[in-house]
């Protein structure tokens, strides 16, 4: 009991000054029972995109505006992070599916507001965490074959160019590109650590 009393007087003192200098107000946007991941800002801010797991429907991907109801947008969809393109009225996102009744593998899809299904970009692919480029031209995407990561380009004609050669099991997340394009960042797993890399848009590490 001694420990549990000391432990509520220290961080009931720390919750007294949080509360003193002012808590920022909150909203809560799912039903609190959900798993939901992947919140996303469109362009311009006035919409939030996300994903959630309920236990009785299922999954899906939705879409929240000030003083709205999240909206579903795909049913029966579920994906981490998502891409939107620069007008706010589409977006891309990654998520596992079934190739030849018995493979699992991620593939990216895009997806218009409003729309009742999404299109499939690439077929079997292992492709995931789409990133579209500042001029809308190209995706990044982050590959997988046998356990090896890559950072690849995906051109307006869904054609995969790799863009490193990475070896020994490396593993990448997240890619982004820098507001200019010239630069894109990335979450890279080796040796045991994650640290975020940089790249030239060609796939130079910088």
């Amino acid at each position: 009991r001694g420990w549990k009393t000391s432990l509520e007087e220290r961080y009931g003192e720390q919750a007294k000054a949080v509360e003193a200098a002012g808590e920022t107000p909150t909203k809560l946007i799912s039903d609190g029972v959900d798993n939901c991941m992947g919140p996303t800002w469109s362009p311009d801010g006035s919409q939030l995109l996300f994903s959630c797991v309920d236990p009785v429907d299922g999954s899906a991907i939705l879409i929240h505006s000030e003083d709205d109801e999240p909206e579903i947008q795909v049913k029966g969809a579920f994906a981490k992070d998502f891409s939107w393109r620069s007008d706010g009225k589409a977006f891309f996102y990654s998520a596992t599916h079934t190739v030849d009744r018995f493979n699992l593998y991620d593939d990216v899809y895009f997806h218009q507001i409003g729309k009742k299904s999404s299109s499939l970009l690439t077929r079997g692919k292992r492709a995931r965490h789409p990133s579209l480029s500042p001029d809308g031209k190209d995706l990044l995407v982050v590959t997988n074959k046998v356990q090896q990561n890559q950072l690849a380009r995906m051109t307006i004609d869904q054609q995969i160019q790799p863009l490193t050669e990475l070896e020994g099991h490396q593993q990448l997340a997240t890619p982004h590109f820098s507001p200019d394009g010239r630069y894109i960042a990335v979450s890279k797993w080796q040796d045991g650590e994650r640290d975020i890399w940089i790249y030239t848009a060609d796939g130079s590490p910088y």
